[in-house]
């Protein structure tokens, strides 16, 4: 480590007792004397401007690996337990192996840094990129885990590690300091890093405060592409690639190339989007006559091959699920419990003169109804064959789950009423695979005593219940 630069204060002798007295206190501050006490006017230092911007200059550059490197010694000789980790560091929690483990910074005794992984039980498994020379260690900003992956994007290089050895897997440049996201409950930290696991190896981009978006290949590290873009807002669409909305423009680019699959601008700019596995909706607001309407595209993402074009009322894509091509969409109607099936091998009608002035009328024919009428859809997914609609009275009051069956929209399970505690619009309360679904209620409407219950797709039969108390 860097020594501080020596800064010359010089000493001063007491007008009165001749003792020496160091010039670290400002000029023309009246002070006793350590001496004989009789109060003295300071001279000031002998610092120049010179020699204090020399160690401004270490203090912002060595002056965090110094004091921690301080700090770290002193805990070594007198809490050896807690001094694994800088006490500046952010520690990060992980799974590993299906354990608990804690991720952090360590700084040696020469200042410089490195990362270290724990387990539950305070054993070291691993240490990584020893000897680093940073200025600050890293924090929920500079760090993200993706999928078996931990990124540290700090001081011009984003490092790419093994999330359970912790070998460096590589190493690139970065055009400045990342971009971040405030939302930390959207990745687990603030670091707008997207990654897209595939063949061959995969993707990862990065937005910098530049205004670039960078990507590498996962397993690589090898440069795929670069864009420049505008500080828009940006999107990830799982397996697919990134959507950047700066308000005039909507533009989808591939992941793996950097191709642009689709801009939408002017009336064709999108309301909202959905992807899921190869296919993505598009929802377009559009006025006809005196009514609103929604039409919803639905494309192929690796082709971009326009699937179906349907007008539909006020579709609402967040809540919608896709299964194959058709996407499950909830209808925003007075009534309610009115959804809509989007399928590409369900021609449409078309919008006549009549429909164009007065609005487009064959919605009914392709509405569906849920057999529990007066719900709001809170969020449809897919449990195997089953539809899933998790829903709420119009007037309030507990949710209530419905499945139906994704083929022929018979009815296979019904919650019944549950209870209005825990939130009904925590999404978290319905999880689903391809072979069961589980949702937490609470028998007594108390979201201090809760239990979760899990059911099988295939047969709608409830699996088993069990307690899990406060839920939150």
């Amino acid at each position: 480590m860097q020594a501080p630069p020596q800064l010359a204060y010089g000493n001063f002798a007491c007008p009165h007792c001749r003792g020496e007295i160091p010039k670290t206190i400002p000029k023309g501050m009246v002070f006793p004397c350590p001496y004989c006490k009789v109060s003295i006017e300071s001279p000031g230092s002998d610092i120049t401007a010179e020699g204090a911007a020399q160690y401004q200059a270490w203090a912002m550059q060595h002056g965090s690996a110094a004091a921690a490197a301080a700090d770290q010694g002193y805990r070594q000789q007198h809490d050896p337990a807690n001094a694994v980790f800088a006490s500046t560091a952010t520690i990060k929690a992980a799974i590993v192996g299906g354990q608990p483990a804690f991720i952090g910074a360590a700084v040696a005794a020469d200042g410089s840094w490195s990362m270290k992984m724990l387990d539950a039980s305070g054993r070291q498994l691993w240490e990584s990129l020893q000897g680093s020379r940073w200025s600050y260690p890293p924090d929920e900003q500079k760090m993200a885990i993706r999928a078996e992956r931990l990124f540290v994007a700090i001081e011009g290089r984003l490092h790419c590690l093994d999330l359970a050895t912790g070998r460096a897997l590589w190493s690139a440049a970065l055009d400045g300091n990342v971009e971040t996201h405030p939302d930390i409950a959207a990745q687990g930290d603030e670091l707008m890093l997207y990654d897209f696991p595939g063949q061959p190896e995969g993707a990862v981009a990065l937005l910098t405060k530049q205004g670039s978006v960078l990507a590498w290949g996962r397993d690589t590290g090898r440069p795929l592409w670069t864009q420049r873009v505008d500080r828009p807002s940006v999107t990830m669409m799982p397996g697919v690639g990134l959507i950047f909305d700066d308000r005039q423009t909507v533009t989808l680019v591939r992941a793996f190339d950097g191709q642009v699959l689709a801009s939408w601008q002017g009336d064709e700019l999108p309301d909202s989007l959905h992807v899921e596995g190869q296919r993505l909706a598009v929802k377009l607001d559009v006025e006809t006559g005196s009514f609103d309407a929604s039409r919803v595209r639905i494309y192929d993402t690796m082709t971009l091959g326009l699937l179906a074009d349907h007008f539909v009322d006020a579709a609402t894509l967040e809540q919608g699920a896709f299964f194959g091509d058709r996407i499950f969409v909830p209808v925003d109607n007075v009534a309610g419990s009115t959804f809509h099936v989007v399928d590409p091998a369900v021609r449409p009608a078309k919008v006549g003169f009549f429909a164009k002035l007065f609005g487009p009328k064959p919605f009914g024919k392709r509405h569906q109804h849920l057999p529990v009428p007066g719900m709001r859809f809170v969020w449809i997914l897919r449990a195997g064959s089953l539809v899933l609609f998790h829903l709420q009275p119009l007037q309030g009051g507990g949710r209530r789950i419905l499945g139906l069956d994704a083929a022929t929209l018979a009815q296979r399970f019904d919650s019944g009423p549950l209870a209005e505690e825990p939130s009904t619009m925590d999404t978290a309360q319905i999880q689903a695979n391809d072979e069961l679904f589980v949702y937490v209620t609470s028998p007594s409407g108390d979201s201090d005593h809760c239990e979760l219950r899990c059911v099988d797709a295939s047969t709608g039969a409830e699996r088993y219940r069990f307690e899990v108390g406060d839920w939150s």
